[in-house]
């Protein structure tokens, strides 16, 4: 038996984006596991001058909140705190990356 469930994924590309803002993907999702609310809120778009092209994560985990921001550009790099989600024998597994995201179940 496979230990991992894909629970939500989502992809975008950074090359489709509003003229005006620069917004890249704009996004609200909600995930209902194990009788938790997880509500995933994206926002990509490219920073000004050589900023380069960001998405960040807003998380609410049953109203606690969580911000994981990513830059991907020449400097790469990331801020904030992905969360962990447990219940009982399984747990949620986010992978956030610059044009997706993943979550799945895994057994612990």
């Amino acid at each position: 038996m496979d230990s991992n469930i894909e629970i939500f994924n989502l992809h975008w590309h950074k090359f489709a984006k509003d003229v005006d803002s620069e917004t890249s993907f704009l996004s609200t999702s909600t995930i209902f596991w194990k009788g938790i609310r997880i509500e995933i809120k994206i926002l990509s778009f490219w920073g000004k001058d050589l900023g380069g092209f960001r998405s960040h994560f807003d998380f609410d985990v049953n109203g606690t909140k969580y911000n994981y921001k990513m830059l991907d550009t020449y400097a790469k790099g990331t801020y904030g705190k992905i969360p962990e989600i447990v219940f009982e024998t399984q747990k949620l597994i986010i992978i956030p990356k610059p044009t997706s995201i993943e979550v799945f179940e895994q057994l612990i």
